[in-house]
């Protein structure tokens, strides 16, 4: 059973089991968490859930004392596509494919599934603005977390060095397997990125599909946020495998068609200085 460290903390509840960054409670206006699968907890994909009628979603709301906040959703359908939401969006373009939510809006709560595609939040504190991000390799690929930091520059004048990026647990290097179609992809986006970080390895490996390879996508963002100008020490990796900690974990490789999901929640609920 996972225990806390210095990256994150393990609430349990007797309902609700969730991991916190501790580098992200350091910010009080910051709501934050990415759900455990004990209890059974876990959320379907393509919006089976109504989830303002998730036990679970109602549990979490107690528990962080979220009263009358705007919920977002995104449809997500591994793009690169990310939504800024203000008061005035429109909220039929909700239905829209999109994988990141970017907003400054108090009281919006961005929740986003996963289950081994990498659940992303990067905040700014100076500017008080949170982006809640999917990641699976197709997001990777479109560097839809790159995108992101670019949008909070643009768009609320971040700047690069003050966003934090904590990566919630995904499926990382050693279980993460392609074929020489997804690695020709890979080594046609990232270059000699791959090779010089070593994010890209043979296994020596076959199956009925031929060779198999191990790509780090965590890596390859730890890689990419720097270059965009994030600081190291802010680019903070729970180090966490879905399928290695299956038991804890929602994993789509691990589970099979019938997959559940973990959800990544955020919000700015106050202006505490």
């Amino acid at each position: 059973m996972l225990v806390d460290n210095d990256i994150y903390k393990i609430i349990r509840t007797d309902k609700v089991d969730f991991l916190q960054f501790n580098k992200l409670l350091e910010y009080p206006e910051l709501t934050h968490c990415f759900t455990l699968k004990r209890h059974d907890v876990g959320f379907f994909p393509k919006r089976k859930d109504y989830l303002p009628d998730h036990e679970a979603y109602k549990f979490i709301k107690r528990y962080f004392n979220i009263i009358d906040e705007t919920l977002i959703r995104p449809v997500q359908e591994h793009t690169d596509n990310l939504i800024i939401y203000t008061e005035t969006y429109d909220q039929e373009n909700l239905l829209l494919p999109a994988d990141g939510v970017i907003t400054d809006d108090k009281y919006v709560c961005v929740a986003t599934i996963e289950a081994d595609c990498i659940p992303m939040i990067l905040y700014d504190p100076v500017k008080k603005v949170v982006a809640n991000v999917h990641s699976g390799w197709k997001g990777t690929i479109q560097k839809i977390g790159v995108k992101a930091v670019n949008s909070m520059v643009e768009t609320y004048g971040c700047n690069p060095a003050d966003i934090i990026c904590c990566m919630a647990p995904s499926i990382e290097k050693d279980h993460f397997l392609v074929h020489d179609d997804v690695k020709k992809i890979y080594e046609e986006t990232f270059g000699d990125i791959l090779k010089k970080n070593k994010l890209l390895e043979d296994n020596n490996i076959s199956d009925d599909q031929g060779k198999q390879y191990n790509i780090d996508n965590p890596g390859i963002y730890k890689v990419l946020l720097k270059e965009a100008g994030l600081k190291p020490e802010n680019i903070i990796d729970a180090g966490l495998c879905t399928i290695c900690n299956n038991e804890e974990f929602h994993s789509a490789r691990f589970e099979g068609p019938e997959f559940k999901e973990g959800m990544l929640i955020t919000m700015i609920k106050n202006d505490v200085k």
